[in-house]
Formats: structure tokens, C-alpha cells, sequence
């Protein structure tokens, strides 16, 4: 996977030029992000995953609760981005530890799961 990037189309470029932006970790990401490269909800959500993805792929992480605390600090940063951004927070949301069970509004810990609630906070703890 050390080919493993994200392709962002650039939509601030003439219109009849086709540009992307490469991101090959989670931080160039939030940055294309927090850059007003990546526009629209449903592309900064994917964007969002995208960056998750890449941040797991290149934890040094040696045992599971190093590697959710990796997966806090890379939820973080994307979170910071764009802080009133609704599919961003979803995308982030749904790249959670155990979101290949349940979907969000099946986990009562989840359903309403946001950077203020106690949920977030205790387990950002554990990480420090």
C-alpha cells in the first residue's frame, strides 16, 4: 500500500482544465481541506474517510489501543478543518472503531456522537 494516495480535484483552476491535488497523508488532507481545495459536503466527507485511511495506513502503532489513540489524534486534526462541516464529522464518525458493526444511530453511544460529548472527551483520555 506505499502507493496508496488521495487525488483531489482542484475546482479553483480554469474550467477548462481538469487538476488534481495528490495527498499522500492524512495531514496534506486536512490541509486541502482546510484550504477550500476540496468544496462541497458529500467531497469533503470522502476526503475526510480518505485522510482516516491514509492516517491508519501509517500508524506506527505496535498494539490496538495505541492504534485508537493514533486514530483520536488523526480524527482531530481532520475534525479541525472545518468545524461546522456535517459530512465531515459523519465521515470521521463512520471511520470509528467499531463502524463495520453497527452504523452510528444503532450505538446509543454514537447516535449523537460529537467533539462535546462525554463519550469523545473519556476516550480522547485514554490517549494522554
Amino acid at each position: 500500500m506505499d502507493g496508496c494516495r488521495c487525488a483531489l480535484h482542484r475546482p479553483d483552476e480554469a474550467a477548462y482544465e481538469e487538476t488534481y491535488v495528490t495527498c499522500k497523508t492524512y495531514e496534506e488532507v486536512a490541509d486541502a481541506i482546510r484550504t477550500m481545495i476540496v468544496r462541497g459536503a458529500p467531497a469533503i466527507g470522502v476526503a475526510a474517510a480518505m485522510g482516516v485511511a491514509l492516517g491508519v495506513r501509517d500508524s506506527q502503532a505496535k498494539d490496538i489501543e495505541g492504534l485508537q489513540c493514533d486514530l483520536a489524534r488523526i480524527s482531530d486534526v481532520l475534525a479541525s478543518t472545518r468545524p461546522t462541516a456535517v459530512n465531515l464529522f459523519w465521515a470521521i464518525r463512520r471511520c470509528g472503531p467499531s463502524s463495520k458493526t453497527q452504523r452510528p444511530a444503532d450505538r446509543p453511544d454514537q447516535a449523537n456522537h460529537d467533539r462535546g460529548s462525554p463519550t469523545y472527551v473519556a476516550g480522547r483520555h485514554r490517549c494522554q
